[in-house]
Formats: C-alpha cells, structure tokens, sequence
C-alpha cells in the first residue's frame, strides 16, 4: 500500500505510479497497457492491486482494531504529461484513476459520499501503531526458491590478482592467502558486479 489518508469518515488507500508514456486501462481483457516510444509494455493492473489491498484493510481493521470504516481506493498517476486511456466498456476506471493533481478535488467528494463520522479520532492514531506492529515483511529464501543448496555458494572476496576465494580482512586490508595480494578496495568489484 503506497499510502493510507485515514479520516473519521473513510479511509482511502492510493496506489501511486510514476509510468511515463500512454497508458491504457482495458477492462474487456484486464490489462494495463504502457505505450511509449511506438513501444507497448504490459504491467500487472494496479486497479486489482488497489482493489485487493480494500478488501484486506477491511479484513484487518474489523478483526483487529474492530473498526468498521467505509474504505475507498485510487490510482493515482504522478506525472501530469501521461496520458491516461481506457476500454471503452470501462466506466468505473476515470473514477478511480486519476492524475495526482486532482486528488484534493477527490477526496472532498468522498467526504461528501460519507458525511456521517463512523471512528473517533483515538481509533485513527490507533490504526497507523497497529499496523506497523502487525506488518510482517515478506521474506523469500533465496536458496529454496532456486533449490540451492548452501554448499554450491562461494563467499568470501575474490582476490584480484590470482582469483582465489576468500581475502581476509587484515587491518583494514584484504590480504589473499595464496598470493600475498594486498588490497583496500578488493571487495568493491563484488558490490557493483552487473551478473
């Protein structure tokens, strides 16, 4: 969730992108099309992402904090030169995308669909402390996912003269074993490998 306005009315969950070029919202297949450069680029549809991030707020809120809020969701697009398309059966879509410029006018017309306060102001700063505490990041184990066992990774620096693994950090130098190299900045090459 890029970012959550909590208000005693609703809630409002908006989902940025920072896309350059034409985009294109079709909803007979479910796609979000880039075009830019005579190119076209499939994303994943962040109208779904937005959508699902709702229903999982909801979810939350009422099991955790007991707080039933109305919650509505946008997409908004940073930058005013992108164009924004859609299907032409896509009537819901310029209702929920919009470009970021438009987002106070939006927010004052959500304020007048939900004129009646549903939280008080203590279970808003209650919302903000629970869900950092119950975030949990996602964590991939890299090994398992490529089935690769911790034996096949070769750690350590990589000497820069002879190419033997590992260096040992001496008094702030990398000192190879088998050559004697010594060298300051033998672990940087690892840092910024492009492979």
């Amino acid at each position: 969730m890029d970012t959550l306005i909590l208000s005693p009315y609703f809630a409002l969950i908006i989902e940025m992108k920072n896309i350059l070029g034409t985009l294109l919202f079709d909803e007979t297949f479910n796609q979000f099309i880039r075009t830019r450069n005579e190119k076209e680029e499939g994303f994943p549809n962040p109208l779904i992402q937005a959508k699902r991030q709702k229903t999982q707020l909801k979810t939350w809120l009422i099991q955790n904090l007991a707080a039933d809020i109305p919650i509505e969701y946008l997409i908004g697009i940073s930058s005013p030169s992108t164009i924004l398309k859609t299907s032409a059966d896509s009537s819901h879509v310029p209702f929920r995308v919009i470009h970021i410029e438009h987002l106070i006018e939006k927010i004052k017309f959500f304020k007048q669909s939900y004129p009646i306060e549903v939280i008080t102001s203590r279970q808003i700063k209650k919302i903000p402390r629970a869900l950092v505490i119950n975030h949990v990041p996602g964590f991939l184990n890299v090994l398992d996912h490529y089935n690769i066992s911790s034996q096949e990774i070769i750690s350590g620096v990589q000497c820069p003269s002879c190419l033997i693994f590992p260096m040992r950090r001496i008094h702030g130098d990398w000192l190879c074993p088998q050559c004697g190299c010594k060298n300051k900045k033998a672990h940087l090459p690892a840092l910024f490998s492009s492979d």
